[in-house]
């Protein structure tokens, strides 16, 4: 059975602080999580809510910092 990944809601400014707090732009942010940096622009908005993994990834990437 194909697992599912499910949505979680996530305060907007929380994903915005984390990039911020890491000195990194939206493009360097979207590049590292592989990801279009429209589509991180929409979640730091609050416009899209992020999958499990895209927080999964998102915490990989700043996992060494």
């Amino acid at each position: 059975m194909a697992k599912k990944d499910y949505q979680i809601s996530v305060a907007a400014h929380v994903l915005r602080y984390a990039r911020t707090s890491l000195g990194l732009t939206v493009e360097e942010a979207a590049t590292q999580l592989d990801i279009a940096q429209r589509d991180l622009e929409k979640l730091e908005a609050g416009d899209q809510q992020p999958k499990i993994s895209q927080l999964r990834s998102m915490a990989k990437s700043t996992s060494g910092r």
